[in-house]
């Protein structure tokens, strides 16, 4: 009997409104939406829109770890590695949990279970699983770059860049970031010093060469992404295994382009 008697005040007090705001001219819609979000308590509930069509939203299923978490995507659960970064360990079923793999971990899911839209993208032209079978993505958390985020705080590092992916100097500014002030897993961290000596890196797609010349110690410009007709690009290989090109030059080496079919 209570719960009847609130609605029909409620209801009243929404006809009066309605009535007050045709005879002002007063656009009714913000008011009601604002009335109807405090009397049902959900004036608190974000509403965040996509900033851009590339991206795919998705539900959360499980968090895995620190990069890794499965996602239902076009109704399936997918197993999502996020692309261009590494957490410490803390759920290998071969090697120990390693220093800071539980604060990236929890730190991963506390972002995925708290937000109100989950996104991602993947890189264009490349291939779009690793060889585990895993999605390879960008992962947004209301249109934050999750992975910008694990790298700033210090709970992640660049790695596994077998491409030139589009968000490479985002990546790298964050690290820097956390390098700076020693966060995380760079507590200890010095800038390396290396001796005065230059190497090649030459990139090779079929019969062709384009080299490059890099000082001791620092990364590899890589070269535009090779294209080739009916295939997708997977990324550099070298010595037949994917070559990591955020790896510091240390000597002479020659990577290959890997392609697989569409």
């Amino acid at each position: 009997m209570k719960k009847k008697k609130n609605s029909l005040i409620i209801s009243a007090i929404i006809l009066t409104i309605a009535l007050f705001c045709a005879i002002f001219k007063v656009d009714i819609n913000g008011y009601l939406d604002e009335i109807s979000a405090n009397l049902n308590n959900t004036s608190n509930i974000k509403t965040i829109k996509s900033t851009s069509s590339d991206k795919e939203v998705v539900e959360l299923v499980k968090c895995v770890d620190g990069d890794t978490a499965t996602f239902k995507i076009d109704g399936k659960n997918k197993k999502v590695r996020f692309l261009g970064i590494d957490t410490p360990e803390s759920v290998h079923p071969y090697k120990e949990v390693e220093e800071y793999g539980k604060d990236a971990s929890e730190y991963t899911c506390n972002i995925l279970k708290n937000a109100n839209l989950l996104e991602l993208s993947y890189e264009e032209n490349l291939s779009k699983t690793d060889k585990y079978g895993r999605i390879l993505a960008w992962v947004f958390a209301d249109n934050e770059l999750v992975q910008e985020k694990l790298l700033k705080i210090g709970y992640a590092q660049v790695k596994y860049i077998y491409a030139k992916y589009s968000k490479l100097d985002t990546l790298y500014k964050a690290q820097n970031e956390a390098k700076t002030n020693k966060l995380g897993i760079w507590y200890d961290y010095e800038e390396p010093t290396y001796k005065d000596k230059t190497y090649t890196v030459t990139f090779k797609v079929a019969n062709k060469e384009e080299k490059v010349t890099v000082k001791e110690g620092e990364l590899v410009d890589i070269i535009d992404n090779p294209t080739k007709s009916g295939y997708v690009f997977s990324g550099w290989t070298y010595s037949n295994e994917p070559y990591d090109l955020s790896k510091p030059i240390k000597k002479n080496i020659k990577v290959k382009a890997d392609f697989t079919k569409k």
